[in-house]
């Protein structure tokens, strides 16, 4: 039998060579593929501040450039921008346009985000001539891209150079947390007024129904906003030096009148004094109405009642703001809501009480025979512990010592509980006062008492526990000018 040896390194040999030539035979080369941001540039649309691909319009310091880590869902871009928050609480990333930003039709700032950190995103407006201005978003989902949105509309007409974005507003971080961000740009707000039907009851409100033009006042952001005026703009008008400038509304036509006669308005005023509102310029007489302003620096709903003139004819609703002082033409007056509301009812759901005698608004519960001369009037001193819209006004002729104020119920006054008669007097004598139950089949009940102080409201008691039983239907109330003998 003829054996064969062989050599362990001949055979590693033989076996590299085979696999090295089957290997050399059957490779295939692939070209390098490289990707960039913009491989084909585009014309700049400025509405975008930057998209990290084509449309980067403007610097965003300390956002560097990277591939998309999530390229899914909201957004499938190739390159987005990397941003790592500082440490500090109101750490910023600052983008500074150099000039005025352009606001007037796209005023929406809308920003794509991914991030795994929750938290508030401020958006603010701010480096030029105006008061500087923010919107804040909630930052709650930390999975996806979410595209947040900044209503700055307020903001069409004011000078910003900046906008600053504040990530994780307000907390202090340990300067690791990181945001993905993309599609910065400008977009058109969504039209608030859309569908809103015309109410030529409103004149102005600097919003939706912007049914009558006013004359040197102009459109702005309504300033410090309350519960009484929190709209997004209103009406700005700076008093010219005169005693008597005015604001003029031309309706062009007879205003109607019939229903909606009584005129309101807002008002944040920067001084106190008189807002007068006249109705002119048709054929009736012009018709003045008076108010005053007495709140400064917040917003206050004033309404002049003109439903005296319900058919007169008039054009024209002129305002003077300060009314009969010259100024030095600076002062700032901001308007809203203007209109013409129906004269309501402000006795509408008051339930009967009784227990009131006459409070000469809602509660007039008694007939008051006109014994002494009297009538019903707007409350010339609104203070202290009366401030009701509208009181008796009692005028004694001065020659009979007994005049009296006769208050006739109609009825048997029910003194079983409450039997201290209170009243409310506003005088300028400090004189006796008498109060005097009768007209029942009991017999009459004086309780005497004195006007002690002077030009302020004061309440006096008079106390009739003693006729808890008795039968009366009638109060006299007598001021004793000078006491005589009856």
């Amino acid at each position: 039998m003829r054996t064969f040896k062989f050599k362990p390194t001949n055979l590693l040999l033989v076996i590299l060579l085979i696999i090295s030539m089957t290997s050399c035979d059957e490779d295939t080369f692939y070209p390098f593929i490289e990707t960039v941001p913009c491989e084909t540039p585009e014309t700049a649309d400025l509405s975008i501040i930057n998209d990290f691909e084509c449309q980067d319009n403007m610097l965003l310091p300390n956002v560097e450039a990277i591939r998309n880590p999530y390229e899914v869902g909201g957004n499938k871009s190739t390159f987005v921008g990397k941003y790592t928050d500082p440490t500090g609480a109101w750490d910023a990333l600052i983008i500074d346009f150099g000039a005025p930003i352009n606001l007037s039709t796209k005023n929406t700032f809308k920003i794509k985000v991914q991030t795994s950190v929750a938290g508030t995103l401020k958006a603010k407006l701010e480096g030029g001539t105006s008061a500087g201005f923010e919107v804040d978003a909630t930052v709650t989902n930390t999975s996806n891209w979410v595209e947040y949105s900044f209503d700055f509309s307020s903001q069409f007409n004011q000078n910003h150079q900046k906008l600053v974005l504040f990530f994780n507003a307000g907390a202090d971080t340990n300067g690791a947390d990181v945001y993905y961000i993309d599609d910065l740009r400008w977009d058109t707000s969504v039209d608030p007024c859309l569908g809103v039907a015309v109410d030529l009851t409103v004149i102005n409100d600097f919003d939706c129904q912007k049914n009558q033009d006013i004359p040197e006042v102009t459109l702005t952001a309504t300033p410090n906003k309350n519960a009484i005026n929190g709209s997004k703009f209103a009406g700005k008008y700076i008093d010219e030096t005169g005693a008597w400038d005015a604001v003029i509304v031309d309706f062009g036509a007879p205003i109607n009148l019939s229903t909606n006669n009584v005129l309101k308005i807002k008002v944040l005023a920067p001084v106190a004094g008189t807002l007068k509102a006249k109705l002119e310029g048709g054929t009736s007489n012009g018709k003045e109405v008076d108010a005053a302003i007495t709140t400064t620096g917040q917003w206050v709903e004033y309404a002049f009642d003109f439903s005296s003139q319900a058919t007169a004819n008039h054009k024209k609703l002129v305002l003077f703001f300060n009314a009969g002082v010259d100024t030095d033409g600076t002062q700032i007056y901001y308007i809203d809501d203007l209109k013409f509301a129906e004269l309501s009812d402000p006795c509408n759901g008051v339930i009967e009480d009784l227990s009131i005698v006459n409070d000469f608004n809602c509660q007039q519960n008694s007939t008051i025979p006109g014994y002494v001369t009297n009538s019903i009037v707007e409350n010339p001193n609104p203070s202290g512990i009366n401030t009701s819209d509208a009181v008796l006004k009692v005028t004694d002729n001065g020659t009979d010592a007994w005049d009296a104020l006769v208050i006739d119920l109609g009825r048997v006054m029910d003194l079983s509980t409450k039997n201290y008669l209170r009243i409310k007097i506003l005088s300028t004598k400090a004189v006796p006062l008498l109060a005097k139950l009768e007209g029942g089949t009991s017999g009459s009940k004086e309780v005497w008492g004195a006007i002690t102080v002077t030009g302020i409201w004061t309440e006096y008691v008079f106390n009739f526990s003693d006729q808890a039983t008795a039968n009366h239907k009638k109060i006299e109330n007598s001021i004793i000018f000078q006491r005589r003998p009856k």
